[in-house]
This record gives structure tokens, sequence and C-alpha cells, in this order.
């Protein structure tokens, strides 16, 4: 590696950088085929859920589980937690988790977080308590930290509840990775999990197979942002995507929020008018939605293509619990002004 001669500290900062990169991939790939393992275990677990889970969840979630094994997903870290339970076989919010065993790869380390802001506790949070009632035995979620290994990106969580004898939720198996290239180019159609929720979006926005709704449609949901598609629930896209294929008949500015289950951040897709969108619009449009969330903008994704809409996907980082929810209809508003 060559490179300009740079300051002691921008130095020091490099070699720093370099060092903790390397020991992610040595501690990934030492660790690989116990991970490896501990997702088959997973997957043995699932199969072997008591009665009470549906049949179809529990085999979508098996088949997203293998598809994530064969080579969809990269396995940077794994570690197993125990739930609280109070006396009355309820969870106790608010109550530490307990972790089971050695974390492997980048999380052996117990200092590196996944769902959670590094000052604070692992505890069982009201956000995660309410995600235990309600989602299926996987989730898919975004971690808080990036990964320093394959790519520069935040890492993609993968949850697998274990079960007790009671039939509910006892812990969970959390690995973090990332999903490979191969991962997004598949169509939605293609992907456990995310064929499950186009197919039921679909059929329950009861538009005639073959018609012209029906196909806008089903482009608008096939072509909706990969790592949103993983993470969104059925309802959620129902609504979002129904918005979006109305949208088209009167194309105007227009937001379509939904906030991470965890309360860590806000995605926005907005959609602006094609004659006027430009830089600055963007900007101001940013500045806005970070402001009125009380948060910072993470990240931001642009689709152009030859559709009269273009398509911008913001992400606005919150602290959980801490921070404004918007009056949505003035936020619109305000949005649409910036864009005038």
């Amino acid at each position: 590696v060559v490179l300009d001669t740079l300051p002691q500290e921008r130095r020091d900062a490099l070699g720093e950088g370099l060092a903790q990169t390397l020991s992610d991939v040595r501690a990934a790939v030492a660790d690989h085929a116990a991970m490896q393992a501990l997702i088959g275990e997973s997957i043995a677990h699932l199969e072997a859920t008591p009665a009470g889970t549906d049949p179809e969840v529990v085999a979508e979630n098996l088949a997203f589980l293998r598809w994530l094994q064969a080579d969809h997903f990269v396995f940077l870290g794994a570690r197993a937690y125990e739930f609280p339970r109070s006396g009355d076989g309820g969870y106790e919010a608010e109550a530490p988790l307990s972790q089971s065993g050695q974390g492997l790869g980048v999380l052996a380390d117990p200092e590196r977080t996944v769902l959670r802001r590094a000052n604070e506790p692992a505890v069982l949070t009201k956000s995660m308590k309410r995600q235990l009632n309600l989602s299926e035995p996987v989730t898919v979620a975004k971690a808080n930290v990036r990964s320093r290994v394959h790519r520069r990106a935040y890492m993609d969580y993968v949850g697998v509840k274990r079960f007790g004898a009671d039939g509910r939720a006892s812990g969970e198996t959390r690995f973090v990775g990332l999903f490979t290239a191969e991962a997004y180019d598949k169509a939605a159609s293609e992907v456990p999990l995310l064929r499950r929720k186009v197919r039921n979006a679909l059929e329950r926005a009861g538009k005639v197979e073959g018609t012209h709704s029906y196909k806008r449609l089903k482009n608008i949901l096939e072509n909706y942002p990969r790592d949103e598609l993983f993470q969104i629930t059925e309802d959620e896209l129902l609504t979002i995507a129904l918005g979006i294929l109305h949208l088209h008949d009167r194309p105007r500015i227009k937001i379509f929020t939904r906030q991470d289950p965890f309360d860590r951040f806000v995605s926005v897709l907005t959609f602006i008018p094609r004659e006027r969108f430009d830089a600055s619009v963007r900007e101001r449009i940013g500045r806005i939605l970070a402001k009125a969330w009380g948060g910072r903008l993470s990240a931001w994704y642009p689709q152009l293509s030859d559709q009269p809409l273009v398509r911008i996907h913001y992400i606005i980082g919150v602290t959980p619990g801490d921070h404004p929810c918007p009056d949505q209809a003035a936020l619109e508003a305000e949005v649409a002004e910036a864009g005038r």
C-alpha cells in the first residue's frame, strides 16, 4: 500500500483501523465453522417448535434460514441470549438479558453491540418485548454497527427465537453479517420471507390479476428497497405499496414513513416528480426530515429511472425513546413546500 505522507495522528488512526479490521477478519474466519453449526442448531430447534405456531409461517422461516446457509449471507458473528421471565411466565421489561455461552466471530467481544448503543446495558427493552409477542420466529433487522469486513455497511441482524416447553420464546440466537450481492440480485418472488410478503400483499390488495393496476403493484413490490422488504411487516408493506400505486395516477411529492420496531431509526420513502428533482431539493428534504424527528440523516439512496417519479430513501437515525414524533400531515406539507 502506497500512501502520501500523513501526519502522525492520521497514521496512528489508520494503523488502529487496519488492526481492528484484520482482527474482525480473523475472528469471523476462525469461528466460521462454529457459526455454521449454530445456524444448523437453530434450524433443528425451530423444526421441533411446539404446537401453536402457524406451520406455514414456521416452514417459510425455516426456508429462509436454509437460504441464508446457501451462500446468501456472510456470517460475521453470533451470540445467544436468554430472555428474563417473571414468576407468572411472562417477560420482564427492562430486565437484563443473560448471554448463554461465548459469542462467536465479531460478537466474541462482549462490548460489541447489535441492537443497542455501546453505552446501554443488554436488557429486554419495551420495544424488544413487543417484538417477542408480535414477530415471527425469525426477525431481520439492521444492526447498530458497521461491518469492517466484506463491505463497509451496517451489518444485517437475523434473530432466531428459541422456544421453551410452554411454547413461548425463551431466548434468541442472534447472527450478524451481510447479505451477499446475489441476495440483492434475486427477484423478491425467489427469496423466502420476501416472496410470502409480496404474494400476500398482492392477494390482499384485491387487484384483478392481469390488469394494469395488478401489474403496476407487482412491479412496485418487486422493486421495493430490498433492505426495507426484509424488515417491513406485511401490513406496512400493503399500506405503503397501495399509496405508491395511487401516487402514480397523480404524481406529486409524497412521503411514506416506517419506524424501526426497536426505535433506532426512521425509514422514509420520498417520491418527487422528476421535473422538480435536483440535488438542492434532496438536501432540503433530508434536513427537514432529520429536524422533524430530532435525529440525524444517516443515509440516503436515490432511484432515478424513466418513471415520472424519483424515489429517495432516507434513513434518519434517532435516539431510542428520546425523540419527537412529528405530525405526518404537517411534515408532508413542509416537505412538499421544499420541492416547489
